[in-house]
This record gives structure tokens, sequence and C-alpha cells, in this order.
């Protein structure tokens, strides 16, 4: 929300997207539309996550993709395959094939791309990705968390690598949301040695 609309979060609603009607506004999607932009949202799970039927539209976007087992048939839609919360390294391809579309298309537009890997159980498909990384002290999550983002980091960089070879004059914006969230929450962190107990009231910014 902070990122698209310019503005700071008040959680009037504990989320502002929860509280979004569908009504359009002035946030950046719909400016960069009225500049003549292709609008286009890739989000790999469903329209009722977070009130997205309605936010992303509201917020200005001409066209959400979501993934293919909330689409219409036909419709333009992400494969998640028998995945729930679909990796990067599998995302990642699938919008790239979306933005090389958009530009032959002649018209500028936003790209934004809403990734989902990485939530709890923090499932990993050894089968595809062993893990490779292991924690001390010992941690199934901490570890798992641990792998996922040695996965994600290399389906980023590969992604960011082919989006400039693609369009070498975009610009490419990266924005990170929390940290996974352990199933103890902030006392797990702490307990893990990340912050101190006295007067932490969040996680060190170089966590965030």
């Amino acid at each position: 929300f902070e990122v698209l609309c310019g503005v700071p979060s008040l959680r009037l609603f504990g989320l502002e997207f929860l509280g979004f009607s569908g009504a359009r506004t002035y946030c950046l999607p719909t400016i960069l539309d009225e500049a003549g932009y292709q609008t286009v949202l890739t989000f790999p799970h469903g329209p009722l996550f977070f009130n997205t039927r309605r936010a992303y539209p509201g917020l200005g976007f001409e066209q959400v993709i979501y993934a293919d087992r909330y689409s219409s048939p036909g419709a333009p839609s992400i494969a998640l395959g028998d995945q729930d919360y679909l990796e990067d390294g599998d995302l990642f391809p699938q919008n790239l094939r979306q933005v090389q579309a958009l530009l032959k298309s002649g018209r500028p537009f936003l790209n934004y791309v809403m990734t989902m890997y990485g939530h709890w159980p923090f499932d990993i498909d050894t089968r595809r990705h062993p893990l490779e990384i292991s924690v001390t002290p010992a941690h199934d999550d901490l570890r798992k968390i641990a792998n996922q983002m040695l996965l994600r980091t290399r389906a980023l960089r590969a992604h960011l690598r082919a989006l400039i070879a693609a369009d070498p004059g975009g610009i490419i914006i990266l924005v990170g949301d929390h940290l996974p969230p352990l199933p103890g929450g902030k006392e797990d962190y702490l307990r893990l040695g990340y912050g101190e107990r006295e007067g932490l009231t969040k996680l060190p910014s170089d966590l965030v």
C-alpha cells in the first residue's frame, strides 16, 4: 500500500487493502494508466487474499493475473502446479514471458509482481532442492527459511538478469515485506540471538 500509494499506512483497518471498495484511487497504477501505461499485476494466488478482488482494481491496475486454479478458463494466469505458494523460481520465468509480450506491444508498462513463496510451513521440495544450509542451534523452521532464502536469492538474481537483457532501459524496484513468522513469533528470533530482549520494539532493520 505504501509503495503503490505513496502515503504511510495508518492501519485503520488492520491493513489498508481490507478497506478498499473497488473505487478507483489516485495511486501509482492509476497515475501511470492515465499517462498511457499498461498496468499489470501478477499475483500467484487467489482474488480473496487480502481483499485483492477490490483492492487491486481500486489501485488502478488495468489487468490482474491470478493463479490458474483461481482464474476463468482461457484468462491469462500463472500455473501453480501442485504448489500452494509458488516457488519464485517457477513464478519468475512465467512473468518474464509476460514482460516480453508487453515489450512487443510498444506501450510503456508497469509490471508489478507479488511473490508469495516463503509462508509457513516453509515447504521445500527437497527432491528438486536438497537442503544446502544447516543452522546452529538446530531449528527445523529456521533451517527451512535459510534454504528458502537461498533459493529465492538465486531465482531473483536470474530474473533480474533476464529482465535487464529483455529491457535494458527498464526501471526495476525491489521491495521486501517482513521476516518469515516463526511459530514462537518475536520470541523465537530473540531466543536465536536476533535483537536484544530489553527495549526491543521491532527486529533490527538489517533483518527486515
